[in-house]
């Protein structure tokens, strides 16, 4: 076989359509798939953020009933100083649980009842 300038020419456009292959299809591929993986690696970066950040809330409002609950209870050990508006308001407080609530009102009779007794 002999080895001329057409088998050249063909040589060289079969290394150059290897080449223009490489710089126009796989290498902009190659950047978009890393672009790509750098976009998911932030996303999951950031969905870790708020998963920790996140992980508290569940246990405020157990840890807000909680205290709310001591509230009650320090505040049936002090005397009725506090007016019967404000009492009120606190006890009917929408982050206060319904027991608590409950058992509000029922001191709050209980005093009532004795804060009349006297004037009978």
């Amino acid at each position: 076989m002999r080895f001329g300038i057409k088998e050249l020419i063909f040589v060289l456009l079969m290394a150059g359509l290897v080449a223009s292959s490489y710089i126009f299809v796989f290498k902009p591929a190659a950047e978009k798939r890393t672009g790509r993986e750098r976009d998911i690696a932030d996303r999951q970066k950031a969905l870790a953020d708020l998963k920790t950040a996140t992980t508290g809330i569940g246990d405020l409002e157990k840890k807000i009933a909680d205290l709310q609950q001591a509230i009650v209870f320090f505040e049936s050990k002090l005397p009725l100083l506090v007016p019967a508006t404000a009492r009120e308001a606190l006890a009917n407080h929408p982050h206060q649980p319904v027991e608590a609530r409950q058992d509000h009102d029922q001191r709050r009779r209980d005093a009532g009842a004795d804060d009349h007794e006297h004037l009978l």
